[in-house]
């Protein structure tokens, strides 16, 4: 039986630690590699984009062949790797300490954050109920929702013998893939019958795992959201795309995403961790369409605020620079400044006042530079400021006072909407000048 410690779920393994013969993933393995490390290390899995990060330690040979590109920050090495299938675990032996690198099979469950659980109405999955729920099934749908995991499990087992067998299983499933009990997980999906919209939830949760919906024919089958409830469909699609990230097809995952958040107003309620992290990997792609669309589905307002806006913020910023729209990147990076550490405001608002230049918006450069100079003071005429300073015509010393161009900075930063459709149109020409087959 699999089962992983709740650090291996998201992705950290302890400095030192020996493997358990039975948490390792072999039956769900294509590939594993061993890695020499100089030391004890931990180590941070990030499947969606692809990188394993590793804290503490050094690689004592040459770079591993499942992730052949390897940057080093400090004491952090990030190794690039060429799957998004990704295992890896810290251990050691009497030689030393190692990383066993492995692809799997499926879509991996080590990232606990692109596993969410997201409570169902009970009308939604055909209950004749309402929370707080007297039937069982329901009464676990409605433990979940207010986020109580244990009174969920116990209401779904208590079903498992009622008319609503099979959505209890379903659920148990799901929660054993949670704790990485993924033999259980499958054993749950098994008695799930392949019937109605649970079913082919069920059938979808099995491929992924077992890796068997992987191409994109199946895949587009197993994301068939017709005739399923709104939240279900909403839901199935969300896997889809992750489904299509793993796979390596990024283009196609954002342009599921972008259809999505154009069609549904309610695309990421209850989902924004999973739909923020879809377009972090997005921007972060090398494929261009990918980040196009990332762009797009970025620009519906459905997923820009949350937990990861600043990262979010920033990739968006860049990459409609990169498209040739810089009021937008300006706009976006505006926005950002209250968050900017102090260490790096000097360089954030440069880069503002740039892109406002490139954007032929003088009026808008010199209300960022303004600002700059009345919080930065003497920082704000050192490096690249003088050339910014000189484009726009002005000299030292002629600062406004600062409350009134914190006000003007603030209003620039809500007046977003103001330069999308510029962004937009810029995102719309890129994509129709990438070849058909780009990467």
């Amino acid at each position: 039986m699999l089962s992983l410690s709740l650090a291996l779920l998201v992705g950290v393994t302890s400095p030192g630690t020996s493997p358990v013969p039975d948490r390792v993933p072999t039956g769900f393995t294509v590939s594993v590699e061993r890695v020499d490390l100089s030391g004890a290390a931990t180590v941070v899995v990030d499947p969606l984009l692809g990188r394993v990060l590793v804290q503490g330690a050094s690689l004592s040979g040459k770079a591993p062949r499942l992730c052949p590109t390897v940057e080093r920050k400090g004491d952090q090495l990030t190794l690039r790797c060429t799957t998004k299938k990704l295992w890896a675990e810290v251990s050691h032996d009497v030689r030393g300490h190692f990383i066993d690198l492995r692809e799997l099979s499926g879509v991996s469950w080590l990232d606990l954050s692109l596993l969410p659980m997201k409570g169902w109405a009970p009308h939604s999955v055909l209950l004749p109920d309402t929370c707080p729920g007297t039937l069982a099934a329901a009464r676990g749908e409605c433990a979940l929702a207010r986020g109580e995991l244990e009174a969920a499990r116990a209401a779904w087992t208590d079903g498992l013998t009622g008319p609503d067998a099979s959505l209890c299983h379903l659920r148990l499933g799901d929660l054993a893939i949670r704790e990485g009990a993924i033999e259980a997980a499958l054993a749950y999906y098994a008695k799930v019958p392949p019937v109605g919209f649970i079913g082919r939830m069920g059938q979808a949760r099995t491929c992924e795992l077992l890796g068997t919906c992987l191409t994109e024919d199946a895949s587009t089958h197993a994301g068939n959201t017709e005739a399923l409830p709104a939240e279900l469909a909403r839901e199935l699609t969300l896997f889809s795309v992750r489904r299509e990230l793993a796979a390596g097809r990024d283009g196609r995952a954002m342009q599921v995403l972008l259809a999505l958040m154009e069609t549904d107003r309610e695309a990421c309620e209850g989902w924004l961790p999973l739909c923020q992290k879809f377009l972090a990997v997005g921007f972060a792609s090398d494929s261009a369409d990918a980040r196009i669309a990332a762009l797009s589905a970025f620009l519906t307002d459905k997923a820009r605020r949350g937990p990861a806006e600043y990262e979010l913020n920033r990739a968006a910023s860049l990459t409609a620079r990169d498209l040739g729209a810089p009021a937008f990147a300006a706009s976006i990076l505006s926005a950002n400044t209250p968050k900017v550490p102090a260490a790096e405001l000097s360089a954030h608002l440069l880069e503002i006042v740039r892109l406002y230049l490139a954007a032929r918006d003088p009026v808008r450069a010199t209300v960022v530079l303004e600002y700059a100079e009345g919080k930065l003071g003497a920082g704000a005429y050192r490096g690249g400021w003088n050339g910014a300073r000189r484009q726009l015509g002005r000299r030292a010393g002629t600062a406004v006072a600062a409350p009134t161009v914190e006000r003007s900075l603030e209003a620039l930063s809500t007046q977003v909407s103001l330069s999308t459709d510029l962004a937009r149109a810029a995102a719309l020409r890129s994509r129709a000048s990438i070849p058909e087959n780009a990467p």
